[in-house]
């Protein structure tokens, strides 16, 4: 009698089937076997094979591995994880195949002599398989045709032939049908289930109503007497599985996730991937060692992981070795990780993961068993790797696709809901029933009819391999397989903005279902819905509001429950919340704020962006080799140059008479300021990598570029005060605060009774603060007013010298032309060909100065008030506003 072998994709499948005909008697399932292709063939080979061992995806990954670096000493193909994915993705579809072997006796003479290297890989290949006793499925078919079957195959709905194995019932003469009528397009709803659409206006809207729909789904079942059941199927399981086990588990729903998650997200994964990356790789990335820190598996608390971050990223001068003694120091669980990277022969040690998870704090069981489970998979890992004889530092190709069975169950009740991974739709029995279906995430980034085209499937299709790739059939099959399980209710879902620039377009699956849906030449609407099917839409912002239309779907009809907010005024600090304002205070009046000139520029600008940026502080703690610290170290430099110019030349200025002995002594001076860098406190410019060393001598020489401007620029004044302290203590007031700050360089020209007041900047763009009131209607503060201040505070501090510029001096010019921004008095200093006109002051300059200080003052009245409004004073006060969506750099 011919025993008829039924194929399924997945083992669920085929368990579902076996029951399915165990429920039409026993007669029904006399000489069926219901299977899936592997697993067939692993019981025919364990009756009938040679002893060899089907090779697994995990080994057949080592032995490429292994065979790609003999190679790659003679030839171009490099053991890289892309490559080594490639190759086993080739073997495992065409070794075997009639036509592989041709090709080998016979290369087709359009093959590349790369693809020729390929396919001379393949004898090689499986004399490796052969000295450790392995066998490829598709050779292993082909010992198997010795055997005289008496079987017959029949093709579950969607299971497609792979090539080896088409060939084998071929050559075998097994007849092979297919069960069921499986459909190639979509198809619309059956009798009795009505559709459902919902459309979330954003990301952070997007679960809020999964959530809320599948809510009401559960009560709506509830209220009818009887248990109800819903399938979520997502491309964003744990993230939509979180969200509705906290909703529904404590209202009487079992929630259950259906999903595998990719090693490197686990727990476990994160902090054995992050120790990887930090001893392994030559960088030894603290960034990576900080992932550990965080991890459960650290054993550090929150508390605590939080401070060794910011320590370590606020010091980018600690070595590698500095770095690992203090991870001995305060977690045992570094030195296990350290071994076990370190040693293939380790894994014992993950014996003593497994019971270190069980202690994890934070973790509920099934979170702590699934670590266990990630643990295991990687103890497979090893074993293969010792197999190979492969150490840990070599096996990173493994670790990419190595994933592990998160599935997980919470809550108790009635209502059953089960989260499935998109990926795993097609395991859906045809059998499988839910009340309420819900196929989420039905636009184009996760749902796409393109079909892969590279490397491997042009050399296949040269050696004319035929195998099949349909990810149009497949993404249509495998929505008719979900649909086809609602019996009430199917709902369609998706985003229609993905929150950043990304444009956000549906599926084509979900657009050919809303076709079927039409009637006749109907219209659909703004979501492409059919319109008679408008009231069944319900949408959701990002603000929560809900417009929920399909009103039958809840228990009473009644609209779900408002959440009201009460209403404040956005940017004012409350009354009962000024006494809790904290601001630094004069030491001889406390009645009287101290503010530095930076800050007042940045709260005359926007009083929101001086909140953020000075009291919310959103910078990260890393200590960085950027802009800010280029900029403090420069400052250093120009304040010990000028120090050391008149003890090394005799001169307090340069010139061009003594321009070339000044740029001897700059050099020296950065170079000395360079290497004191390590041991300065606060902002340090610390150049580590060859990269930032080149950027450090291009900056020096730059800096010696420069001072061919400064020798041409204001000959009448000379540099007479560096980064001059002013200090709340010297009772110097400004627009009603008390001043405290530094001031790069005053510059006087004793002759004239002049001084100017100069800061240094990388750029002087948009600093021109200039004012002509026969030119201008009216005056308008500049935007750029530190100078300005500074030149107004020390009107009387600088001796028997009055105002005449408040400049800003490009320290990256190396021509005079725009050199210099800011304000300066037209008819006493002469800056022509350094400054454009638009920074000249066509008045009394003093008079300018009590001018801005004026409207300064009105700006900080504000401040003391406690106004932090967003009001910007211009368009460029956004540029380096940390606040990315305020309404007033939106509009």
């Amino acid at each position: 009698m011919t025993r008829n072998v039924t194929i399924f994709s997945t083992h669920d499948q085929a368990l579902s089937y076996r029951k399915q005909l165990a429920a039409k008697g026993s007669a029904a399932c006399f000489g069926v076997t219901a299977t899936t292709f592997a697993a067939w063939l692993a019981d025919a080979w364990e009756l009938y094979g040679d002893g060899r061992v089907l090779i697994s995806s995990l080994d057949r990954s080592f032995a490429v591995r292994f065979l790609l670096e003999q190679s790659s000493e003679v030839g171009s193909l490099e053991p890289t994880d892309g490559g080594i994915a490639l190759v086993c993705r080739f073997f495992s579809e065409a070794i075997g195949l009639d036509a592989l072997e041709a090709a080998i006796g016979n290369p087709p003479a359009s093959l590349s002599a790369q693809e020729r290297e390929f396919l001379g890989l393949v004898e090689p290949y499986r004399a490796v398989l052969l000295q450790r006793g392995f066998v490829e499925e598709g050779d292993a078919l082909n010992v198997l045709l010795g055997v005289d079957w008496d079987v017959s195959f029949t093709l579950a709905e969607g299971v497609e032939l792979p090539p080896c194995f088409a060939q084998f019932a071929e050559k075998a003469g097994i007849p092979c049908t297919i069960l069921g009528s499986g459909t190639e397009r979509i198809t619309g709803l059956p009798k009795g289930v009505l559709p459902q659409f919902l459309f979330a206006s954003g990301p952070s809207a997007e679960n809020a109503l999964i959530s809320s729909y599948v809510r009401q789904a559960c009560e709506a079942l509830s209220s009818k007497g009887r248990a109800g059941s819903v399938l979520v199927v997502t491309s964003r399981p744990y993230s939509v599985y979180a969200t509705l086990s906290e909703a529904l588990s404590a209202r009487g729903c079992e929630c259950v996730l259906q999903a595998r998650k990719p090693f490197t997200e686990t727990h476990f994964g994160r902090a054995y991937m992050a120790i990887r990356e930090f001893i392994l790789d030559d960088h030894h990335n603290p960034r990576a060692l900080m992932d550990f820190v965080s991890s459960p598996f650290s054993g550090i608390s929150v508390q605590a992981a939080a401070k060794i971050d910011a320590s370590v990223r606020g010091d980018r001068a600690l070595s590698f070795e500095e770095l690992q003694a203090m991870m001995h120091l305060v977690t045992e669980t570094y030195d296990l990780f350290e071994e076990l990277v370190a040693d293939a022969d380790a894994s014992l040690l993950l014996d003593r993961f497994i019971d270190l998870s069980e202690e994890l704090r934070g973790l509920d069981a099934a979170s702590v068993f699934e670590q266990q489970i990630a643990i295991m998979a990687l103890r497979g890992v090893y074993e293969a790797a010792r197999r190979w004889e492969v150490g840990p530092e070599a096996f990173t190709f493994a670790l990419s696709s190595l994933a592990v069975d998160v599935s997980r169950t919470c809550g108790s009740g009635s209502n059953r809901v089960v989260v499935l991974d998109a990926s795993q739709a097609s395991s859906l029995s045809t059998q499988s029933r839910f009340d309420v279906v819900v196929r989420c995430d039905l636009d184009a980034r996760y749902v796409s009819a393109s079909e892969s085209h590279n490397a491997l499937v042009t050399l296949e299709d040269k050696l004319g391999i035929q195998v099949s790739r349909h990810a149009l059939q497949d993404a249509r099959l495998a929505f008719e397989r979900v649909k086809g399980c609602a019996t009430k209710y199917f709902a369609c879902e998706r985003v229609l903005n993905a929150g950043g620039d990304e444009d956000v377009y549906p599926s084509f699956v979900l657009d050919e279902f809303c076709e079927c849906l039409r009637e006749g030449d109907e219209e659909r609407d703004g979501f492409g819905v059919p319109q008679h099917l408008h009231d069944y839409v319900a949408t959701r912002d990002e603000g929560g509001s809900r417009d929920t239309y399909a009103a039958n779907y809840q228990a009473g009809g009644e609209e779900p429950d408002s959440i009201v907010i009460p209403g404040f005024a956005p940017g004012i600090v409350g009354v009962s919340s000024k006494p809790l304002l904290s601001l630094f205070r004069a030491p001889d009046n406390p009645d009287t704020v101290v503010l530095s000139p930076s800050a007042i520029e940045e709260y005359v600008n926007c009083p929101y962006r001086w909140y953020t940026a000075r009291r919310l502080r959103p910078e990260a703690p890393d200590e960085l080799f950027g802009p800010l610290e280029q900029g403090v170290f420069v400052h250093a430099v120009w304040e010990s140059f000028y120090r050391c110019l008149e003890q090394e030349i005799s001169s307090k200025r340069v010139t061009l008479g003594n321009l070339e002995q000044a740029q001897l002594c700059l050099g020296r001076v950065f170079d000395a300021e360079l290497a004191r860098q390590a041991q300065v406190e606060g902002v340090r410019y610390l150049p580590l990598s060859s990269t930032e060393c080149a950027q450090a001598n291009r900056l020096k020489q730059t800096l010696i570029d420069n001072l061919n401007v400064q020798a041409r620029m204001l000959p009448r004044f000379t540099p007479q005060r560096f980064e001059l302290s002013i200090e709340p203590g010297q009772a110097i007031d400004y627009a009603g605060v008390r001043l405290m700050g530094r001031v790069d360089r005053i510059d006087i020209d004793a002759e004239h009774g002049h001084y100017v007041v100069i800061d240094y900047k990388g750029g002087i763009a948009g600093h021109d603060a200039g004012f002509d009131p026969d030119e201008q209607e009216g005056f308008r503060i500049p935007s750029k007013i530190q100078t300005l201040i500074y030149a107004q505070a020390l009107r009387g501090v600088v001796e028997s010298a009055r105002p005449v510029g408040a400049l800003y001096l490009s320290y990256r010019a190396k021509e005079p032309a725009r050199s210099i921004a800011g304000s300066f008095d037209s008819s006493m200093l002469d800056v022509t060909g350094f400054a454009r006109s638009a920074s000249g002051v066509n008045m009394n300059f003093e008079s300018y100065l009590d001018m801005v200080e004026l409207e300064v003052g009105k700006r900080i009245a504000d401040f003391l008030e406690g106004d932090i409004a967003p009001n910007p004073l211009c368009e460029s006060s956004c540029t380096y506003c940390p606040v990315r969506y305020c309404e007033k750099r939106l509009s």
